[in-house]
């Protein structure tokens, strides 16, 4: 494989990861609206919500790019990327719930976001590691 052809393959792998990844977290968000308004708790979804779905917005375009910039410059160095995202994504995520529990005034709201980001971050972990799974094979099938 050519290295114009690997960069073309690099670069829409990260554009499908970053387009499927905001597509789940897009129908994530409706169907916790959904849920919301069917139990009767609309009013206490929007920051937690807004919060949870937000964070991984950034965490997905960000390791989306990172993963691209990478793999461009440096496809070695993937699996130290992986480790390094993935911890880096843990921490920020730590420190988002951390500042949402001092900020947050609410018991109930307190326990509807840990539980929603924790849904958020848990699939889109399963989703990531399962998309550059496939990636990786992709990669070292035509290598």
């Amino acid at each position: 494989m050519t290295e114009v052809q690997e960069n073309h393959m690099m670069r829409n792998a990260a554009v499908t990861y970053i387009i499927q990844s905001l597509t789940i977290i897009a129908v994530m968000t409706v169907l916790a609206l959904l849920s919301a308004g069917v139990w009767g708790s609309l009013s206490m979804i929007g920051v937690p919500l807004a919060v949870a779905a937000g964070f991984q917005v950034f965490a997905s375009l960000t390791y989306g790019m990172a993963w691209r910039a990478v793999a461009s410059s440096s496809s070695a160095s993937l699996p130290t990327f992986y480790l390094a995202a993935s911890g880096l994504r843990m921490i920020a995520g730590i420190a988002t719930v951390l500042i949402y529990l001092f900020l947050a005034d609410d018991e109930m709201q307190i326990r509807f976001f840990v539980f929603l980001f924790l849904v958020y971050y848990l699939v889109l972990l399963i989703y990531d590691t399962l998309y550059f799974v496939r990636v990786e094979k992709k990669i070292h099938r035509n290598a």
